[in-house]
């Protein structure tokens, strides 16, 4: 085996297991993002319970305050995930 081949060879070994860490980050965080998902519906779920055991218990602006607030975190966190490094760091007027 010429040493242009076995360069070829290890070059291919070295991609393969880039790609095999890529999908195992990748699941891992699918794995994550499932769980806690799973878990922020079920926690609203938990809050719509609460219109059926407090019924006229509270005010339509105290409904507008608590899904404010979630719309609120929602918009943030979604946004932590198409900022990039530069975007966090710069300022202009």
């Amino acid at each position: 085996m010429s040493s242009e081949n076995i360069q070829n060879t290890e070059n291919n070994n070295e991609n393969s297991l880039k790609k095999e860490n890529i999908h195992k980050i990748d699941d891992k965080f699918k794995k994550s993002a499932e769980s806690i998902v799973n878990k922020i519906f079920k926690d609203l779920s938990l809050l719509g319970e609460l219109s059926i055991k407090h019924k006229g218990n509270y005010s339509k602006e105290e409904i507008e305050i608590i899904f404010s607030a979630i719309k609120k975190k929602t918009n943030s966190v979604k946004k932590s995930f198409s900022l990039t490094e530069e975007e966090e760091d710069t300022f202009s007027l």
